[in-house]
């Protein structure tokens, strides 16, 4: 596998996407020429393209991968594989798309590899991401753990949070007899 073919092998299948841009300025550009001009998502995708702070990354220009953060974990993650596997990892070529469809895909034949991933499910990743966090600490905070945490503090609070005595509320809730609207009596009966 070369990472030239699987590169080529990207555009070759994706001509609107430009090998001399990163993913960002043709999606930018995308919504610029195709959305409504009162439409907020274009005035906001106007103010990216014009930001001077924005320059760098739009004009990044591919080599393992047409997005900055893929290449970065692409390359990350190279470093991390055994070395038997290096070669391969080095010679994928990782790209954003911009599929309306939330998914994946990973493609090997003819000296070319491609990782593609939708910037929809990039979206909901982010998305579940940070609500898992938030769901996290808050359970930190419940708890009175600290939310800066590491290595083994990290462990404790998993640890806490897995314990029984947070099950004890749910099991007392599926215990409780169900809440009939205009009911006057309570849910659960507390400590």
């Amino acid at each position: 596998m070369r990472l030239k073919n699987s590169r080529g092998k990207f555009y070759a299948e994706h001509p609107d996407q430009s090998p001399r841009f990163s993913f960002w300025r043709y999606y930018f550009e995308t919504v610029v020429a195709l959305g409504d001009p009162a439409d907020p998502q274009r005035r906001s995708a106007e103010r990216a393209l014009s930001d001077p702070r924005n320059r760098q990354a739009l004009d990044w220009q591919p080599q393992h991968a047409n997005c900055p953060e893929l290449e970065a974990h692409l390359l990350a993650i190279s470093q991390r594989v055994p070395a038997d596997w290096r070669a391969t990892v080095v010679n994928i070529f990782a790209a954003r798309t911009a599929s309306p469809e939330a998914n994946a895909q990973a493609h090997a034949m003819r000296e070319a590899g491609q990782i593609l991933i939708s910037l929809q499910l990039s979206k909901i990743l982010a998305a579940y991401s940070g609500a898992y966090d938030r769901y996290f600490f808050g359970m930190c905070s419940l708890l009175g753990g600290g939310v800066n945490l590491k290595g083994s503090e990290a462990q404790v609070v998993v640890a806490r949070l897995q314990h029984d005595a947070l099950d004890e509320p749910w099991a007392a809730l599926e215990l409780a007899p169900a809440f009939q609207p205009g009911s006057t009596a309570p849910i659960l009966d507390g400590p």
